[in-house]
């Protein structure tokens, strides 16, 4: 077939409607912890590594996250007992809208690391009309990581 080659869009002529891009708040327990508490918490969690100025403090429960009920009770249904360390600061800190590397070894809770934060984002989002979306994307260097991807986000969907 033939090849159709999409329009260029100047994206400074568009008037996207605004949206809510911090949704993080954070919980009493965490804003008394003291800043040697909050090292501490990190260095014995990973040696959990952060730069940047003003970013959330890491989290010690799932329930710490600002995440609705229904996605509280799908992890708990998983049996999620903690959050892994890449979860523990990368959960608050997308959720407060920041932007994130995450680097961890495989099997380390990655992917729920952007998945939960993504959904609460979407969640948060007016319904959508004929012709809108999407509200989020996924980028894998792999058709069988976007798969798996994928399985894991589909859990929290239903």
């Amino acid at each position: 077939g033939t090849k159709k080659e999409l329009p260029a869009v100047d994206h400074s002529k568009i008037e996207y409607p605004p949206f809510r891009k911090n949704l993080y708040r954070q919980v009493r327990e965490i804003t008394l912890m003291k800043d040697h508490e909050v090292e501490a918490l990190r260095k014995t969690h990973g040696d959990i590594k952060v730069r940047g100025k003003h970013h959330p403090r890491p989290i010690r429960t799932f329930y710490q996250c600002g995440l609705p009920d229904k996605i509280l009770k799908l992890i708990e249904k998983r049996e999620y007992e903690q959050p892994f360390p890449i979860q523990m600061q990368a959960i608050p800190s997308l959720m407060a809208g920041r932007d994130v590397i995450g680097i961890a070894e495989t099997g380390s809770g990655k992917t729920l690391a952007y998945v939960l934060p993504m959904l609460r984002h979407i969640l948060d989002q007016p319904p959508l009309k004929d012709g809108d979306g999407p509200i989020a994307l996924v980028m894998t260097p792999t058709r069988e990581l976007c798969l798996q991807i994928w399985q894991e986000g589909n859990r929290f969907c239903k």
